[in-house]
């Protein structure tokens, strides 16, 4: 079965990755410090968004898979397992702030990650990413990374 390979989307994935995962920890660690948290450690919030980022992997080579439906459901099974992880490792740090901003935090660490999943999905692993230079043709399936 032929694939078309489209390595520019290699760069793109790898920034998009990168600066989430160097990014938002920062920016986590730093509203953390704002609020005086004592608990908060930026290289332990750099590590767990690197961790959570790990499943990523197998869910790229699964994501070859032309199905569509099932692709979807890696994805959703990718984010479900990374943003449970960053929850419980990170709720007992953010808990050391008032209950109103641990429950503010957690929701948007769980939007950003939802954000993330879906630009992952519907940039690098859908075939015919609109980011992509030459659309494949319809009837051949397609290898996007």
């Amino acid at each position: 079965m032929p694939y078309t390979y489209d390595f520019g989307l290699l760069s793109g994935a790898a920034g998009l990755m990168y600066g989430y995962t160097a990014i938002v920890p920062v920016a986590l660690w730093g509203v953390l410090k704002w609020y005086g948290s004592e608990s908060a450690n930026l290289l332990e919030c750099l590590c767990l968004y690197g961790y959570s980022n790990l499943i990523w992997v197998p869910v790229a080579i699964a994501s070859a898979s032309p199905i569509t439906i099932l692709n979807y459901i890696f994805v959703a099974t990718g984010f479900a397992v990374s943003a449970l992880f960053l929850f419980r490792n990170l709720y007992p740090v953010v808990a050391a702030t008032d209950a109103k901003t641990t429950k503010v935090l957690l929701i948007v660490v769980v939007a950003l990650h939802a954000g993330l999943a879906l630009a992952i999905k519907i940039l690098f692993f859908a075939h015919g990413s609109p980011v992509a230079k030459d659309q494949p043709a319809k009837d051949k399936p397609s290898l996007m990374f």
